[in-house]
């Protein structure tokens, strides 16, 4: 059996495996990069009524950088967790409506991608509107053909119908869930 330098199987047994994981890393795509990678721009950040017409924003420094990428809408504060699935639904429906949301984004290459939702979201301290701030959040990855890595996001069209308050809006991609 090989030994390190001083003697120590533990040692060397840490460092095998270390140089292993850093060499399969590079090979097998179900391990997910390190460190993680992240885009965050905000659309806006006050309160907005997204109107029937639409609503088109530049955006700068929105790029995709995993599989998760998604426009989320702030559209108010709930009651703190833990909740249920069916009691956040119930919130978010009353910030929510009726209203049928629809999201459009441009890359910097001219393409357009209309993106799908809305998924329910939820954060302790939210981005803007406080403490357990309520979102929905309209995802690229609708079908089986999803957006590229790298792809820079030029500007993001909004419209609402009927129109929809909200406190604030941001795009957001990340590869810090990607497994394969």
């Amino acid at each position: 059996m090989l030994r390190s330098c001083d003697g120590s199987q533990t040692q060397f047994n840490i460092v095998t495996l270390s140089v292993a994981f850093i060499m399969l890393s590079g090979c097998d795509r179900s391990v997910p990069s390190w460190p993680p990678a992240d885009s965050y721009s905000t659309i806006f950040d006050s309160h907005t009524v997204i109107p029937e017409e639409s609503l088109t924003v530049a955006m700068s420094n929105a790029s995709v950088v995993g599989s998760v990428a998604n426009v989320c809408l702030a559209l108010g504060s709930g009651t703190p967790a833990p909740h249920s699935s069916q009691q956040l639904r119930a919130e978010i429906g009353q910030f929510l409506g009726e209203s049928n949301v629809s999201v459009l984004v441009t890359t910097s290459t001219g393409e357009q991608k209309q993106l799908c939702g809305p998924s329910r979201g939820w954060r302790a301290d939210g981005r803007f509107g406080g403490k357990n701030e309520l979102s929905v959040c309209y995802q690229t990855n609708c079908s089986n053909e999803p957006m590229e890595l790298g792809v820079e996001i030029s500007s993001v069209t909004l419209s609402a119908s009927p129109p929809l308050d909200v406190l604030g809006g941001y795009w957001e991609s990340t590869n810090g869930f990607d497994t394969n």
